[in-house]
């Protein structure tokens, strides 16, 4: 169970912010009916949101609806950075309705949360950001802002005993 936890913790570290994926959420319907995908995609493929085959997986579903839906259930799994593309991306293609209803809901989100608390013993070693400045503390919390390498993570976690496999 706490191989589980921990896979899930480090798979998610490289994922989409969960107040972004619940912002996703709450929109979900009206993002599913009113996205305009054809421009949209191409915008995402170019900001490496999305792959090639991922585009045509996307085309191939028969119906907008469907083919909108199938977006959504890719974006939260496409890192830290597809929201703000995502949100980019409505904007520049004249869908900013849309970018406004996420950020609205993403705004409410943050005002809910209590601020969040570090209750880390900072004995222990953590997985670098690969990304993060030296000069800089890594952050402590479940959700990086950077990504932290499979391979990192991977060592890291067998340093400590634990197997993700």
């Amino acid at each position: 169970r706490q191989t589980l936890h921990l896979r899930r913790w480090v798979l998610g570290a490289c994922g989409m912010h969960p107040d972004h994926q619940e912002a996703l959420k709450k929109n979900r319907v009206v993002l599913a009916k009113q996205l305009l995908l054809s421009e949209l995609l191409e915008h995402l493929l170019e900001k490496d949101i999305i792959t090639l085959e991922m585009r045509e997986h996307i085309q191939a579903k028969v119906g907008s609806f469907s083919q909108n839906v199938e977006l959504l259930n890719l974006l939260p799994k496409r890192g830290p950075q597809a929201f703000d593309a995502f949100c980019v991306a409505l904007r520049e293609t004249k869908q900013g309705h849309l970018e406004d209803l996420l950020l609205t809901t993403l705004s409410g989100l943050q005002h809910a949360l209590p601020p969040l608390s570090c209750d880390y013993d900072l004995s222990l070693s953590f997985p670098m950001c690969e990304s993060c400045p030296p000069h800089k503390q890594p952050r402590l919390s479940p959700a990086p802002s950077c990504f932290v390498s499979q391979k990192v993570s991977t060592d890291w976690l067998s340093s400590v005993g634990i197997s993700l496999y």
